[in-house]
């Protein structure tokens, strides 16, 4: 899941200044002395053309900013310039130069004794580790953002870094540590009011449920997520709480439930031109017909699933609707159909490294084949 970040970028321009900031790896040399609002000015330039995509002057507007800030010994400007840097590798994929950024602006945080501008460097750094999956690093930025937070009585400054406290407990197995994190940012959000913090906190709660085989639990969460999302969240959320929400019922032996969720999933989807949920939607409501007896009705949507999935090259939705196809047509009896879908499952999961569904499909691509194990 997206983790949310901390404080907005814009009203960290305010903040003031004491120390040097230190000098950052990789950062531009320093440029001529500048008036903090020329410094100010190249950043706000920077965040506009970053908001119109423009992601090549945004870099150069923020590089400008640093060396000036830099040079004028504007701390706390400059460590807004390698924040917003950070953002903007990002969002080109460059995620060793991000966390980088990152780290610069904390450190220009710390001499600038801008605590605020700390948390929020800190929880951004935590995201990028948990990104890449380096999680001992990402609980030490949580948890160091997470001390910051409680000094300075920022509650949605500690909510955010219990929440990624949470994840780096998660993904490593420790699901219980996990589930007491995320109790605790859930309260800290919901006394801060964040709607957002507290949506994106249920779902990880929900998914620590479900990978613990609390499908109740987890049910549970969902739909206190999806009700947060209806009121206060995006149509692309609720969509795709819809469609995760349908996998548990899937799972849970509830296929009418299942049914009336991929069916809003779909519906909204289609109004509000989702693409990227759609699919999935798609591939669920064959799931549920399945489940209900109706195969005409599952091969239909399954394969509508997988042809929307090609056009998008989301390989993993497209694995598993060749997967469902291919098993489905087994019990319909046409084995030519579920040798060609099953094969072309094994080698998508193949290239998506997921070894316990190769295994899976391999096992019964063998065996509709007739070769002993």
């Amino acid at each position: 899941m997206r983790r949310f970040l901390l404080i907005l970028f814009a009203a960290a321009l305010a903040v003031g200044c004491i120390a040097r900031a230190p000098k950052p790896r990789s950062e531009p040399a320093a440029g001529p002395v500048l008036e903090r609002e020329q410094v100010l000015t190249l950043l706000n330039e920077a965040l506009r053309a970053q908001a119109k995509g423009d992601l090549p002057s945004a870099t150069g507007s923020a590089r400008r900013a640093l060396a000036g800030a830099r040079s004028s010994g504007w701390n706390d400007l400059a460590a807004d310039a390698h924040f917003l840097l950070g953002e903007i590798f990002g969002q080109e994929s460059l995620p060793r130069q991000s966390a980088e950024a990152f780290a610069q602006a904390y450190e220009g945080s710390r001499r600038a004794n801008d605590r605020p501008r700390g948390i929020r460097a800190l929880n951004a750094l935590a995201n990028v580790l948990l990104d890449v999956g380096d999680y001992d690093r990402a609980f030490e930025a949580s948890s160091q953002a997470l001390r910051l937070a409680r000094s300075t009585g920022d509650l949605r400054g500690q909510s955010t870094a219990l929440n990624n406290v949470g994840e780096t407990h998660r993904f490593g197995g420790r699901y219980a540590a996990a589930m007491d994190a995320y109790k605790e940012a859930l309260t800290l959000a919901q006394r801060a009011g964040t709607s957002q913090d507290v949506l994106v906190i249920l779902e990880n709660m929900a998914s620590t449920s479900r990978r613990q085989g609390q499908l109740e639990e987890a049910a549970e969460r969902y739909d206190e997520a999806l009700a947060l999302a209806r009121r206060s969240g995006t149509p692309e959320q609720v969509a795709n709480l819809l469609n995760t929400f349908t996998g548990v019922r899937l799972v849970q032996q509830r296929p009418a439930d299942a049914w009336l969720l991929a069916r809003e999933a779909v519906d909204l989807s289609r109004s509000e031109n989702l693409k990227r949920p759609l699919p999935r939607a798609i591939q669920n409501e064959g799931l549920a017909a399945w489940a209900m007896g109706d195969r005409e009705t599952a091969r239909r949507a399954l394969t509508e699933a997988a042809r929307l999935a090609g056009e998008m090259d989301d390989r993993q939705v497209l694995a598993y609707s060749q997967w469902h196809l291919g098993r489905l047509a087994l019990e319909s009896g046409d084995r030519d159909s579920a040798l060609a879908a099953l094969d072309q499952a094994l080698r998508l999961f193949r290239g998506l490294r997921l070894a316990e569904e190769s295994r899976r499909v391999e096992a019964e691509f063998r065996a509709a084949k007739g070769d002993q194990p």
